[in-house]
């Protein structure tokens, strides 16, 4: 069963992003069922997609079970989220999308975030606050961020190098957290680390996530992440990949943090599997960092981008590397970073 203020609010979305986006085309339903693929994809950009929501309507918001829905957040291929509040607390609530292409695995995978999640206990992670099913419906409900996505806050020209490391530090220590709990995240990108009112950062989304000590529920060939950030592991053999698929996608939230673009540009996989073959291309200016502390930062971003895993430096070489670089000069974050 749809929820009513899902059905309707998709009904809307589909009809403006219609009007919005001439790359899309009809029926809605198809339209609808596609937009979190498109966006993944780049073929839909999230601008567009944000503009065409409906307005949040915050003094009338609509009811569902425990839970007053104010607005969508985002959606992906699964599921989608809303801002909502459960007894009065703000929380970010993410349901199973029930659409024709869905299968047990997407529902299976549902379940298994939420397992994950209730695993968890770290500053850095968003905390699970609710979960079950309404209406027949499968849903979770996460401590909501305020402060908007790493993504939102570079693509508004914000951050400097001090704070791109300091938010890879809050990242890697979440990031030692799961794994030492058996969980690897595997769609690290900066959309899934949101940063609070103090620019601390907050890993989200494990819909995608690996537990270690459960059963695998990936194909072996299958392909899982966003293909600008994940591990060339992952687009070849996903049910195989271990932690250190989370340090290549570290090291591209990295990147992005520093410079406001993936560590691969590329609008087709075959041209990002061209530029991963060749090798990581050294950044040649940072604002504000002198040379030698430029070239400490490069050599972290080629070690934790290097297309092979047995090549890749740990995580916690990673972090011990990030401790280094946040007390050299243009590096080293200051109360106004």
């Amino acid at each position: 069963m749809i929820p009513t203020f899902q059905r309707t609010r998709d009904r809307e979305l589909g009809e403006r992003l219609l009007a919005l986006c001439p790359v899309l085309e009809g029926p809605l339903e198809a339209v609808d069922s596609a937009i979190g693929l498109l966006m993944d994809e780049g073929v839909l950009e999230r601008d567009d997609y944000r503009r065409a929501l409906p307005a949040p309507d915050s003094l009338r918001p609509l009811s569902w079970g425990p839970f007053s829905v104010f607005e969508e957040l985002g959606r992906g291929a699964a599921g989608i989220v809303y801002r909502a509040s459960l007894g009065g607390d703000p929380c970010a609530l993410k349901i199973l999308r029930e659409l024709p292409q869905m299968s047990a695995e997407g529902e299976a995978r549902f379940r298994r975030e939420v397992e994950v999640l209730e695993r968890l206990d770290h500053p850095g992670i968003a905390r699970l606050v609710r979960a079950g099913v309404e209406d027949g419906v499968l849903f979770h409900a996460t401590e909501f961020v305020r402060g908007g996505s790493l993504g939102d806050f570079k693509r508004r020209g914000r951050g400097s190098p001090a704070r791109a490391i300091f938010v890879a530090q809050g990242c890697a220590a979440a990031l030692q957290h799961a794994h030492e709990r058996g969980v690897v995240h595997r769609d690290l990108k900066p959309d899934n680390v949101l940063l609070d009112r103090g620019g601390l950062p907050r890993l989200v989304d494990f819909g995608l996530a690996k537990d270690l000590w459960g059963e695998s529920l990936t194909r072996s060939q299958a392909f899982l992440g966003t293909a600008l950030y994940a591990a060339p592991e992952q687009m070849v053999w996903a049910k195989d990949c271990n932690d250190l698929a989370d340090v290549y996608g570290l090291g591209g939230v990295l990147h992005f943090a520093l410079t406001g673009g993936p560590p691969y540009p590329a609008r087709t996989i075959g041209e990002l599997y061209v530029k991963v073959s060749a090798g990581f291309q050294p950044l040649h200016a940072l604002p504000g960092v002198p040379g030698s502390a430029l070239g400490e930062v490069n050599d972290l971003l080629e070690r934790a981008l290097r297309p092979q895993v047995s090549d890749r430096l740990s995580l916690s070489s990673f972090r011990e590397r990030l401790e280094t670089l946040a007390e050299l000069p243009g590096l080293r974050r200051e109360k106004s970073a």
